[in-house]
């Protein structure tokens, strides 16, 4: 499987042309397009391609919102250490801030969300 970056987001590639990759087709079947050149970086993995690991945590803080951790450090290393957290997301830097690219899966896996 391979996935790119552009200066927004990170997107699966269904098929690759000379000039653009497609990342997916509409309900009457045209192609959403990337053109190479907006290409930042590609990859095999999600994981490759993402700044930084955002883990919500189940505790919360004096106002009641869960408790953030922004890590840029392997996910199993956090894992290993603390459990009590309810989602795990990929993200990447962008002009508007942090955006999540991606959620970890019940089994592990980062997902494209």
């Amino acid at each position: 499987m391979k996935y790119i970056r552009t200066k927004d987001d990170v997107y699966e590639v269904v098929d690759t042309y000379e000039t653009k990759y497609v990342v997916g087709y509409t309900e009457d079947g045209f192609e959403i397009s990337i053109y190479k050149e907006a290409v930042i970086k590609q990859a095999d993995t999600i994981k490759e391609l993402c700044d930084v690991y955002v883990i919500v945590g189940e505790d919360k803080d004096t106002n009641g919102n869960p408790i953030l951790w922004s890590i840029r450090q392997d996910i199993p290393f956090f894992m290993k250490y603390y459990f009590n957290y309810n989602d795990i997301y990929a993200a990447i830097w962008t002009d508007k801030g942090l955006i999540y690219v991606a959620k970890m899966d019940s089994e592990g896996k980062l997902v494209l969300i």
